[in-house]
This record gives C-alpha cells, sequence and structure tokens, in this order.
C-alpha cells in the first residue's frame, strides 16, 4: 500500500506547489529540491556565503528569485504567528513521492505538544531560577517538533525571562533534519540563552557542530561552548 501524508497547513501547501510547479527547478529531483532550498536557507541564517552562492546555482538565480526568498519569508511569518513543526509537515507530505522509503517517522504535531505539557508543563520556576538555568537537550531531533512544542511550554508556563535561562542543545544524523531543526528554532518568535545545533551520531557522540549561537549564561555550561568551538574549527 503506497504511503500517504497529506499537508494541512496553508504555507506548507503553496511552499509544496511551487516545488511541484516552478520551470526553474524541473532540472532537479524532488529529494535534491528540497535539500537545496533548505540549505540555501540555513546558508542565509547562518551567514555561510560559500554554501548559500553553491546552492543559488544548484537552484539556478531565478528560482531563487522567483520563489526561494519569498517562501522563506512565508515560513518565518507563520511560525512567529504559530510555532509548529512546518518544515516536518512539508518534508512528510513531499517525501511520500519518492519510491524509496526513507524510514523517517517525525512525531505529530498534536502528539508533540501533549508531551512537551506532561514533560516540560511539569517543571517549577525554580529550574529556571537556579544558577545555570535549565538545559533542554534533543538527542534526535528530527526537524525540531518536539523542541518546537518544549519551548511554547516554557514560554506560556513562564515567559521569555525563562527562555533567557534556556539553553538547547539539539542533535540528529541526517543533515536535512538538522537543517530543517536550525531553521525552525531560528523562525522561533523568541530568544533563547543559548543553541548548540550537532550534526552526527548522539549514541556514539560522533558529532560535529553545524551552529551555535549565544554564549550560554552559566559557568556549568561553558565545557559544551568549549567542545562546540572546538569542534567547529575541525
Amino acid at each position: 500500500m503506497a504511503r500517504r501524508y497529506e499537508a494541512r497547513h496553508p504555507v506548507v501547501l503553496t511552499f509544496l506547489g511551487w516545488l511541484d510547479t516552478s520551470p526553474h527547478l524541473q532540472h532537479l529531483s524532488w529529494y535534491s529540491k528540497f535539500r537545496a532550498v533548505l540549505e540555501l536557507w540555513f546558508a542565509a541564517v547562518r551567514r555561510d556565503e560559500e554554501t548559500y552562492q553553491d546552492r543559488v546555482r544548484e537552484l539556478t538565480p531565478d528560482a531563487v528569485k522567483g520563489g526561494a526568498t519569498e517562501h522563506f519569508s512565508r515560513f518565518w511569518l507563520a511560525m512567529h504567528q504559530e510555532p509548529r513543526d512546518l518544515l516536518g509537515e512539508a518534508y512528510q507530505a513531499y517525501s511520500v513521492r519518492d519510491t524509496r522509503n526513507l524510514a523517517q517517522y517525525f512525531t505529530p504535531d498534536s502528539v508533540a505538544a501533549c508531551m512537551a505539557k506532561m514533560s516540560v508543563g511539569d517543571l517549577p520556576e525554580d529550574v529556571w531560577r537556579k544558577q545555570g538555568g535549565c538545559r533542554l537537550l534533543e538527542p534526535c531531533c528530527g526537524s525540531g517538533v518536539m523542541m518546537i512544542h518544549s519551548l511554547v511550554e516554557v514560554h506560556r508556563m513562564h515567559g521569555q525571562w525563562a527562555l533567557n535561562r534556556t539553553q538547547v542543545v539539539m542533535c540528529d544524523l541526517d543533515p536535512v533534519c538538522v537543517a530543517m531543526a536550525s531553521l525552525q528554532m531560528a523562525w522561533m518568535p523568541w530568544q533563547l540563552g543559548s543553541l548548540v545545533m550537532l550534526q552526527g551520531d548522539s549514541l556514539t557522540q560522533e558529532q560535529r557542530v553545524v551552529w551555535l549561537t549565544g554564549r550560554g549564561i552559566a559557568p556549568t555550561y561553558e565545557r559544551v561552548i568549549r567542545k562546540a568551538r572546538r569542534h567547529a574549527r575541525k
């Protein structure tokens, strides 16, 4: 039986329609289109000029001017209005067209929201008031759906001051998932104390730093920051 996954959010539907119909993208496979657009956006967010120019050449400048930039803005605005796993929804809806089984099944948005309420929602305010604040770890982050809803719950329960004292570390083996999670963290409407994005195996700890923002807020976190910077220089 063929797999089916239907996108629902209008921003996602518009984006998938552009990937399907843009005359500037027809030289690429579905996966190459999706990957190249994500890498273009992520390179722009972290100011990686070399990767950005490589992806512009892969997509063609007409595709970048004729849709990629506009859809970046659409996702950013939608995430500011209501944080949710938009890129995960787009990826699942788009990937079912491939004949290969990618063996990737993301947690549904509603389930992730419920799990966040049961975990982060039960944490007392004292967790953020102690030295070092609160550290949230996601070793197999996928598109970032669990972290999105965890941060939503922290903001709902305690407000921006708690997010200022929240340290986020996320990792995934798939670089496309890391790009999705990183972008959605960048599109969140609130600031974080710090964010470390890793690409690699959380079990073997063979990882490399993909993105690092913030300095952290506690001496106990300096070890993580120093390790991240060492890996970034390799």
